[in-house]
């Protein structure tokens, strides 16, 4: 009788040296696959945070480029005559913006207030550091948030 030997076959260690390498270069696919996702993800809160910067500054340029008067400056606030809509030549509620820059000046945002009856107000009024919280009590606003999370925010 005559033994055949398998002379084609892999032995256990080149089986066990070839399931190492696959792992290696297959951890290494995983490892770049993950760093790729993550420069993504980075990169894409970069530009939104670029966009929204970019609107930001186009949308206040625009806002008081084109506004009847700024009004006052008090503290963290700047207080714009948006426009005169009712054409009666003075300063009245449903009128004005205040640019907020927050308690802590980390944030960004508009507030407008509307009224039906829309009173009317004077810059001495509006100069008053209490008008605003006043106008927040007896009247509805909308805060609009431009840029929330960033560090000290200052009107030059």
């Amino acid at each position: 009788m005559r033994r055949t030997r398998y002379e084609r076959a892999f032995t256990l260690v080149e089986l066990m040296v070839g399931l190492m390498v696959t792992s290696v270069i297959l951890s290494a696919v995983a490892t770049l696959a993950f760093a790729m996702s993550s420069a993504s993800t980075v990169g894409n809160d970069s530009a939104r945070t670029a966009a929204r910067i970019r609107h930001t500054t186009l949308y206040l340029s625009d806002l008081i480029g084109n506004c009847k008067m700024i009004c006052a400056a008090l503290g963290k606030d700047l207080v714009l005559w948006r426009a005169d809509d009712n054409k009666n030549g003075r300063i009245n509620l449903n009128e004005l913006v205040y640019i907020e820059r927050g308690s802590d000046s980390t944030l960004l945002q508009l507030r407008r207030f509307w009224a039906n009856s829309d009173p009317e107000y004077t810059l001495a009024q509006l100069a008053q550091s209490g008008t605003k919280d006043q106008m927040g009590q007896q009247y509805n606003s909308k805060i609009t948030s431009l840029i929330s999370d960033c560090n000290n925010v200052q009107f030059e």
